[in-house]
């Protein structure tokens, strides 16, 4: 009786010990997943019209027309932002403390900051002391200042009233060898290749050009930044500006993998913008490869540089000549989150090996004292 008394008590005790082991030796095993819903607080153009590319409306007019500034601040913790500021530097000297200026809320009862809110600001900007104004956005939140694109420099242009005639000027491509369907050569070439460019100004008025310049979206982010517009030098043509005169910009260019990088040219003559003919309209790519073989007809994403010895010329952004007036919030909001790359544990041999000695010892000591018995 005893006998089989501790046999049913044996045979419980291996069958407890087996599925024990099994049970934590698939501990290790186990697949560990690192989701992150968090996303640090962000900085975006509005999306709004006149307001996809930039924070600024109009983007360039005559001196003492008020400008619109507007920014959009997304926390997906639905943190308020403590300041949201826009920074125009009215003197060309920095941005100094009087120029740091206090933004408000398009809706002040918007509350819900995961999906965005938008900001604005109006100011009546002068040529007093130049016509390019530079400003940027900054805000902070938690503490801590917010990063995005509209935290880098942009510009806008003020004209001088008295400059210039009644007629905008036009761009065109200037007609030449290899400049009669675009406005560069070569069209594709190897990365370290110098492309130029080249374009026909006009005005009816024969103004001169008060500023004319190739815009070039060397990184690839759609929109041009301060660093990306480039003077450009005068070099023949007609006799003069009413029957058109030609203008060149060389750039070296430069990315690692293939790419196509979008530009445009810019022109006024102090009082209008070009905002007709191809060269201005929606950009054209220039291709750059990294054989000799056929250039690519995609454009993957990679960076692309200049070389630092190329010196920018800032000026505005893309033209506009919509009125300034400030519109309710209506521009469809997102929310974003990220997930982390998911890693699966590498199995460890400490589990199998604690269970087989757990297993094996208690199993001595039961037989042991089943022995006994």
């Amino acid at each position: 009786m005893d006998s089989r008394k501790n046999s049913k008590k044996f045979t419980l005790i291996i069958t407890t010990l087996v599925v024990l082991a099994i049970f934590i030796g698939n501990l290790s095993y186990l697949s560990i997943v690192s989701v992150n819903l968090s996303q640090d607080p962000i900085l975006t153009w509005t999306g709004e019209n006149n307001f996809v590319a930039d924070g600024a409306n109009p983007d360039s007019a005559v001196t003492g027309t008020n400008f619109m500034f507007r920014v959009n601040y997304t926390d997906s913790n639905n943190i308020e932002p403590s300041t949201v500021q826009v920074w125009i530097d009215d003197d060309d000297d920095g941005y100094e403390p009087g120029e740091k200026l206090l933004m408000n809320a398009v809706n002040i009862s918007d509350e819900t900051y995961y999906d965005g809110k938008l900001y604005t600001f109006n100011r009546v900007l002068t040529n007093t002391n130049g016509n390019v104004k530079h400003y940027r956005f900054y805000a902070v939140s938690d503490g801590v200042s917010i990063t995005g694109v509209p935290t880098d420099n942009s510009s806008v242009y003020v004209f001088d009233s008295s400059s210039g005639s009644g007629s905008a000027p036009t761009l065109d491509w200037t007609g030449e060898v290899n400049y009669s369907l675009d406005g560069v050569n070569p069209d594709s070439a190897v990365s370290g290749t110098t492309f130029e460019f080249r374009v026909e100004y006009k005005d009816t008025d024969n103004d001169a050009p008060a500023q004319i310049q190739l815009w070039i979206d060397v990184d690839n982010n759609s929109a041009y930044n301060s660093s990306e517009k480039y003077g450009m030098t005068e070099y023949g043509g007609s006799a003069d500006y009413t029957a058109g005169r030609f203008f060149t910009k060389s750039l070296l260019l430069f990315c690692t993998d293939g790419c196509n990088i979008n530009y445009r040219f810019y022109a006024n003559d102090g009082t209008n913008e070009a905002t007709t003919g191809s060269p201005v309209l929606p950009p054209i790519p220039v291709t750059i490869i990294t054989t000799t073989t056929t250039p690519l007809t995609t454009s993957p994403s990679i960076t692309t540089t200049i070389p630092s010895s190329t010196e920018p010329i800032t000026s505005t952004t893309t033209s506009s000549s919509t009125p300034n007036t400030t519109t309710e919030e209506t521009t469809p909001k997102t929310f974003t989150t990220t997930i982390s790359t998911a890693y699966e544990a590498a199995p460890s041999s400490f589990p199998s090996v604690f269970i087989i000695v757990l297993f094996f010892t208690t199993l001595v000591v039961f037989l042991c004292r089943y022995k006994k018995t």
